[in-house]
């Protein structure tokens, strides 16, 4: 039998001279139009598992995974580098005059080197993973000198031979200026704290929760620093729990791990049973963001009621509002609003589609729907990085080994 082209001559024609021209350029260029795609796709999964903490992947994406991200990835591990004394006690000084981050608290934190702006006013905190100098938020200094001191340590970082990337800033069009590249990763919820104490804690939610629980025995009580050695006896049995549920471990970089020296200098909100144990507890660590209050680890046994964890920041957050503070940063959902509107760049639009298609990470959606029971406002949160797309996968790859 024949076959019946169902296109038009002159229709057939132009698709057959557009298919020939596309044909031509990939030939020419089909090496680049590759690795480009392979660098997309491997640089979505890598942040995925680099923002979650589980690197490597499920078995299933495990080598695809390692050869995506191997795409730029030519050299084994950066040169990790010690602040001197000094440089803490000055990092720490500059931190408390001019710091205004979230995350400030961690900027000083013993896993991280400090970079000095030429005139001394301001400093980078970064950490060298992969050739990957990665740092967190903005150069903490004066607002003026923000944008010579990350122009200074991106140079810096390119004499070393390494990739400089900021996690987290907020001033991002600093970082457009500078030419540097601007990834979404997620949104951060961050609590009004006057409002949900007049409104959202009044609501018929939160009211079952504290009949429920308070008629059942539970308490939560905060405890004010420092705090005694059998308090933390308590707190670290409810870690060790807690760390041994499935895909639970400690982080770092941008948040604490379990240290019985620095909870002992935070206050505690802890949640108890009946009986009087210890089952749940968040700690409270400083942030310099004015008027901004912030939890660290937020930890409970396993079986706890469902509603415990519920208990604990009602209870925090309205306390928080009594000693005067406007908000409570809840943290990041990762990929929260990633890739969702129109004019998203290629990448997030990629992670997007990645992340509404496995099932794997639904449970990234849960998170965002837990933090949206206490009605917060939702504020973008981004990856900046400079040598483009080609260094992505090995910048989330020194994610992972950092977070």
């Amino acid at each position: 039998m024949e076959n019946h082209d169902t296109l038009s001559p002159d229709r057939g024609r132009k698709r057959q001279a557009r298919w020939s021209r596309l044909g031509a350029s990939a030939a020419q260029n089909g090496p680049i139009w590759l690795i480009g795609f392979v660098v997309l796709v491997g640089g979505a999964f890598t942040l995925f598992y680099a923002l979650l903490g589980r690197y490597p992947a499920p078995a299933g994406l495990a080598n695809p995974l390692v050869v995506l991200a191997a795409v730029g990835f030519f050299r084994p591990i950066g040169n990790p580098l010690v602040a001197s004394p000094q440089e803490r006690v000055r990092a720490h000084q500059l931190l408390s005059e001019f710091g205004g981050s979230s995350y400030g608290h961690f900027q000083t934190a013993p896993d991280k080197s400090f970079f000095f702006s030429p005139s001394g006013r301001s400093f980078v905190a970064y950490r060298v993973v992969y050739h990957v100098a990665l740092a967190l938020g903005d150069p903490v200094g004066p607002a003026e000198e923000t944008g010579k001191a990350a122009a200074a340590f991106v140079a810096y970082a390119r004499k070393n031979g390494w990739t400089a990337a900021f996690l987290m800033p907020d001033r991002v069009t600093l970082y457009r200026e500078l030419g540097l590249s601007v990834l979404k990763i997620g949104e951060e919820a961050v609590v009004d704290l006057e409002r949900f104490s007049a409104g959202t804690a009044k609501g018929r939610r939160f009211r079952y929760i504290e009949r429920k629980l308070g008629g059942e025995g539970y308490s939560c009580e905060r405890y004010p620093p420092p705090q005694p050695p059998e308090l933390l006896e308590e707190v670290e049995a409810v870690s060790r729990e807690w760390l041994g549920l499935p895909h639970h471990r400690e982080y770092g970089f941008h948040q604490g791990c379990f240290d019985r020296e620095v909870l002992a200098q935070t206050p505690i909100f802890g949640l108890r049973e009946p009986g009087g144990r210890l089952i749940a507890f968040v700690n409270q660590v400083p942030s310099h963001r004015a008027g901004e209050a912030k939890g660290d680890l937020m930890r409970r046994r396993p079986g706890i009621h469902c509603r415990g964890m519920d208990l604990v920041f009602t209870e925090m957050l309205l306390c928080l509002r009594d000693e005067g503070y406007r908000t409570f940063n809840l943290g990041l959902a990762p990929f929260a609003g990633v890739g969702e509107s129109a004019d998203s760049p290629l990448l997030e639009r990629i992670m997007h589609g990645v992340g509404g298609r496995v099932s794997w990470f639904a449970g990234l959606g849960r998170l965002r729907q837990y933090k949206n029971k206490f009605e917060p406002a939702w504020e973008d949160r981004f990856l900046v990085y400079d040598s483009g797309l080609f260094a992505l996968p090995r910048i989330c790859l020194a994610m992972t080994r950092s977070l």
